[in-house]
């Protein structure tokens, strides 16, 4: 068995773009800004007041409300192999035989609200997520 381990602890990205601005492109706004927007009645300071993409005071004003905690553990790699024994490779002339699969991506550990923190650091918000990948195979030597 082998493992590979990654991680980051105290990264923080500015995002923005799709999945954070809200009417960006026409999209609709995202959960948190319908649910928890500033306005009179519900004056959060976790949230800002909704606003239109494009909109000149607003747009292009950073808060905090778009620093993100992007620090993760992944499981980069995970290998496990099995050396079946010498009788049975013998039985096809081999010298070795050795059955394996293989796993990239496995598992990740995060607070970030996005699809990926390791994909992030453009400050776009919604980036594609990387690829799980599942391999196996065999090594014979003769």
């Amino acid at each position: 068995m082998n493992s590979f381990f990654q991680g980051v602890q105290g990264q923080k990205f500015i995002v923005n773009g799709w999945g954070i601005d809200p009417f960006i492109q026409g999209s609709a706004p995202t959960v948190d800004f319908a649910k928890n927007a500033w306005t009179p009645t519900n004056n959060t300071n976790t949230t800002p007041a909704i606003y239109r993409d494009g909109y000149g005071p607003v747009t292009g004003t950073r808060s905090t409300y778009y620093l993100k905690d992007a620090s993760y553990f992944r499981l980069k790699n995970l290998t496990i192999g099995y050396n079946l024994p010498i009788a049975i490779s013998q039985k096809i002339r081999a010298k070795s035989l050795r059955v394996f699969v293989s796993g990239d991506n496995l598992l990740t550990k995060t607070k970030y609200p996005a699809a990926d923190p390791e994909r992030s650091g453009s400050g776009q918000f919604q980036t594609y997520p990387q690829l799980k990948i599942f391999a196996g195979g065999v090594n014979v030597k003769f």
